[in-house]
């Protein structure tokens, strides 16, 4: 039977279900992951094709973040085999799956609240989310516009990309780009982290029936913060208000 350690999956097709429970208990513990039994306990078995658990351990190992990489067993023929995921504990910690960190409680996988996640990474590396490394992260992939951009609001002076994110110790010691690097800085950050967006909207009344705007905003997250801002422009009032020498000065609905 499922347990704090151990969780059945009657298909292979239920793969995103395995990639999230092995997050769950690389964060936990660890724990057995069993592909072909019901969660009954019944010997439902599955077909194995060629390939099919070197593309179930690749998932794995792409949508966990840090990637996990858990031993696989077979039991069986491969008409009807029960496969059997082993996940060691993480020793950093929490792991995220399709980027969301999860944790195992009980029988059930559990989204790690933001500043649950946050402490757990500190304590297990000393440092903040922000400051590890982003896996898979090229330095091609940064955007010029937004560095430039960036030293224009910091009123700093013309640098190179390199010396501006090592002024901002936003490389780690052995010099990789550091997550909040990417998410300030690189051309395409959702393609990273997929969740760093803002989703804005207006309804019509006080309840979330009737749309009468809607924008899911992405970019780097200062390009965001400009973007959000006006959306709030947008869908409020500007009032003028005439000063005493007859000039015009807009007054908008909220500072």
């Amino acid at each position: 039977m499922e347990s704090e350690r151990t969780e059945n999956k009657s298909s292979l097709a239920e793969w995103r279900e395995v990639v999230e429970t092995v997050g769950a208990f690389a964060t936990s513990g660890g724990g057995l992951v069993r592909i072909g039994i019901a969660p009954d306990g019944r010997r439902v078995g599955v077909r194995l094709g060629r390939g099919s658990l070197e593309d179930l351990a690749n998932k794995i190992k792409v949508n966990t973040d840090p990637a996990q990489f858990p031993s696989i067993a077979i039991e069986g023929s491969d008409d009807s085999a029960v496969v059997t995921v082993r996940v060691e504990e993480s020793p950093i910690k929490p792991v995220w799956a399709f980027g969301r960190p999860f944790k195992r409680v009980g029988r059930t996988n559990q989204h790690v609240p933001r500043a649950e996640a946050q402490r757990m990474t500190e304590t297990t590396t000393g440092r903040t989310w922000d400051a590890l490394a982003c896996r898979g992260f090229r330095a091609n992939e940064m955007d010029k516009k937004a560095v430039q951009d960036f030293l224009g609001r910091s009123g700093l002076v013309a640098r190179a990309a390199p010396t501006l994110l090592k002024n901002l110790s936003l490389l780690t010691p052995d010099g990789a780009t550091c997550n909040g690097a990417v998410l300030l800085f690189a051309r395409h950050p959702q393609q990273f982290f997929p969740e760093a967006q803002v989703k804005c909207a207006r309804f019509a009344g006080t309840t979330s029936v009737r749309f009468l705007d809607e924008q899911t905003l992405d970019g780097n997250v200062l390009s965001q913060l400009d973007q959000a801002l006006a959306f709030v422009t947008r869908n409020t009032r500007q009032g003028i208000r005439i000063t005493g020498r007859a000039e015009r000065e807009s007054v908008p609905e909220y500072p």
